[in-house]
């Protein structure tokens, strides 16, 4: 495989917390080796490949019940640590850095809206969501659990409910990035210290 592959790899098993048993880490490695087994340049084995990759993915349906398909277009750095019953459509757009958790689906609305989810950064889908049509989530927003989200979320929102209604966060309209968060809490410890040392 080539070095990139297996950087990704490497990077998955280390936010599914070095689990080699964890369900969602596996879940992006079929994933990955489908992408790599669709870049050969020899045709035979492409078609190996493939072929491969495609029983590796009934495998892990029937063993987990997740269903990432290789042409899912996924961010950086995409966290489905411990999620089962994951089924996701292979023409979804998924940012960076989201948090996808158990029994989340996303598909398609075809009875009355066609068109697939495009999905920001820094996105939380907790247990149990359904996200169906061609809704757009913003980036850093929330979906609460079992909720059923037919409309776009905006960034920041907290949305939940069926059908999924939002609301944004009194404080702030958007929640920090986890880089300001840490950099508020170091200023914050060094502003104890001075205030200590003086």
């Amino acid at each position: 495989m080539k070095p990139t592959v297996m950087t990704d790899l490497y990077a998955d098993y280390l936010r599914h917390g070095r689990s080699l048993t964890d369900p969602g880490l596996w879940a992006l490695a079929v994933r990955r080796f489908g992408n790599w087994a669709a870049d050969l340049s020899a045709p035979p084995l492409r078609w190996a490949g493939l072929k491969v990759y495609g029983g590796a993915l009934v495998f892990l349906q029937a063993t987990t019940g997740n269903i990432v398909h290789r042409e899912i277009v996924f961010g950086n750095g995409v966290d489905l640590r411990g999620s089962r019953n994951v089924m996701i459509h292979p023409d979804v757009q998924i940012g960076d850095r989201c948090r996808i958790a158990s029994g989340v689906s996303v598909g398609t609305n075809e009875r009355f809206k066609t068109g697939l989810a495009k999905i920001g950064d820094d996105v939380i889908i907790e247990n149990g969501v359904k996200i169906l049509g061609p809704v757009t989530i913003g980036d850093r927003a929330i979906i609460r659990a079992n909720s059923l989200v037919l409309m776009d979320v905006p960034a920041g929102a907290i949305a939940m409910g069926v059908p999924a209604k939002y609301t944004r966060p009194a404080i702030d309209q958007q929640r920090p990035s986890p880089e300001r968060v840490k950099q508020s809490a170091k200023m914050n410890i060094d502003e104890e210290r001075n205030e200590q040392g003086s």
